[in-house]
C-alpha cells in the first residue's frame, strides 16, 4: 500500500511540476514577445514598424509547440488589451488591434500555431526543415497583416510599405531561428556539461 501512495504521490508531484513549467514557458514567452515589441524602429512611409517580437512570437511555437505557442502569443494580445503596455512603443489597448497594425498582432497567433504545429511534426530536427518552418510562420503574418493594411493604406500599396521594407530583417530573424532550433539540444547539452 505505501508502494502505491508513494508512486501515487510523485504522480501528482511530477504534474503540479509540470503544469507550473508549462505556465512559467507560456509567461516568459509572452513577456519576451511585449520586451521585444519595444525595440521599434518607426519608418516615416508606413505605419507598421520595425520590431523585434516576431522573432519571439514564430519562436514561441517552434520552440513550445501549438498550444503553448498560441496561449503564449493570446496572453500577449489579452495583456496589451487589458492596458499593459506591451504593445510596440508602450503602447496598448483595443486600438493597436483595430489599427492598421492589428493584422500583423492577430497574425501572431496563427504563425505561432503553424510554427508549432511543423514542430510537432518533427520540423525543427535540423536546419532545413527549421528554415521552412520559419519562411512559413513568417508568410503567415505577412500575409494576415498586408490584407488587414489595405483597408487603412490601400491594397495597392501593401507589398510597397506592408512586406518589403521588412523582409532583410526578417530574413536574419529567420537564419537566427532557424540555426537556435536545429542546433538547441546541442547547445542545451554543452551549457549543461559546463
Amino acid at each position: 500500500m505505501r508502494h502505491i501512495n508513494f508512486l501515487s504521490n510523485s504522480f501528482t508531484t511530477f504534474k503540479a511540476y509540470s503544469i507550473t513549467y508549462s505556465i512559467f514557458q507560456i509567461l516568459s514567452f509572452a513577456l519576451l514577445i511585449g520586451f521585444s515589441a519595444q525595440i521599434k524602429i518607426q519608418l516615416p512611409f508606413t505605419p507598421v514598424p520595425i520590431t523585434l517580437q516576431t522573432f519571439f512570437v514564430i519562436l514561441s511555437g517552434a520552440y513550445l509547440g501549438f498550444s503553448k505557442g498560441v496561449f503564449s502569443n493570446i496572453l500577449y494580445i489579452f495583456a496589451g488589451l487589458s492596458g499593459l503596455p506591451i504593445f510596440a512603443g508602450f503602447g496598448s489597448g483595443i486600438i493597436h488591434l483595430f489599427g492598421p497594425t492589428g493584422g500583423y498582432i492577430f497574425g501572431f497567433v496563427f504563425a505561432a500555431g503553424i510554427a508549432g504545429s511543423l514542430k510537432n511534426k518533427g520540423w525543427t530536427r535540423n536546419f532545413k526543415m527549421s528554415l521552412l518552418l520559419m519562411i512559413l510562420s513568417t508568410i503567415i503574418i505577412y500575409l494576415i497583416g498586408v490584407l488587414w493594411l489595405g483597408f487603412y493604406v490601400g491594397f495597392n500599396n501593401i507589398v510597397k510599405i506592408g512586406v518589403i521594407p521588412f523582409l532583410p530583417g526578417d530574413i536574419l530573424k529567420i537564419i537566427i531561428r532557424s540555426f537556435i532550433l536545429s542546433n538547441s539540444k546541442k547547445l542545451l547539452n554543452q551549457t549543461t556539461l559546463h
